[in-house]
């Protein structure tokens, strides 16, 4: 079966409403530095000005942040059962930003990365 999935950029303001639902919904690895960094967006501190979430069913299973106006690196993180179906790729498109790096990450991310490169 198919999977009905359902994408939003966020931008501005929203990017806080965007992190608040990524923390609750707990899509980070706790203790890495996307999870300090979706803490600095909802507070409004952080360089990274597009968040992009893809929703299952209404409920948030992905993210990539990115900005658009730096070096900064992009992060990902989809959900341990929805990984290896295109999802991240996608949201990543979704951004508008050329991909400059991919770094480390869990297992699997620096293929995934290198995927990216050639969307």
């Amino acid at each position: 079966m198919k999977l009905k999935v359902q994408y939003k950029k966020f931008q501005g303001e929203e990017v806080k409403v965007a992190a608040s639902q990524a923390l609750k919904n707990k899509l980070f690895v706790p203790g890495w530095e996307l999870s300090g960094e979706l803490k600095s967006i909802k507070n409004g501190n952080s360089p990274y000005d597009i968040v992009c979430l893809a929703y299952i069913e209404e409920k948030p299973v992905s993210i990539v942040i990115a900005d658009e106006n730096t070096w900064q690196t992009p992060m990902a993180f989809t959900s341990k059962m929805y990984r290896r179906k295109g999802i991240a790729k996608n949201l990543i498109s979704k951004t508008g930003v050329k991909i400059k790096f991919g770094g480390d990450g869990i297992e699997g991310s620096e293929v995934f990365w290198h995927k990216v490169h050639n969307i």
